[in-house]
């Protein structure tokens, strides 16, 4: 497995732990417990922004990239946009 997809992988980990706690908030009826899942999820949200930051990082600096198709470039920009609304979606949801 290369690096990258190493990141992707460990992304999605991340991002599905923190849905996990955003549940386990949500379940919570103990005060206490729901702060604790909320730092949790504020922790793998924390997480998933270095983890993308360095997919960036290679997707524009990673010469092997550079011989994907455009139709390639233009499906994982999509994929990228729709991470970010989600986890936007997810950060409201949080602070409610």
């Amino acid at each position: 497995m290369t690096v990258y997809a190493n990141l992707e992988r460990a992304l999605a980990m991340v991002e599905a732990s923190k849905g996990n706690y955003l549940l386990f908030a949500t379940d919570s009826e103990d005060d206490k417990a729901r702060q604790v899942f909320q730092d949790m999820a504020s922790d793998m949200e924390r997480h998933a922004k270095i983890l993308q930051s360095r997919i960036d990082y290679l997707e524009q600096n990673n010469q092997l990239n550079a011989d994907e198709s455009d139709g390639q470039k233009q499906k994982k920009q999509q994929q990228k946009q729709q991470k970010q609304q989600q986890q936007q979606q997810d950060s409201q949801s949080q602070s409610q």
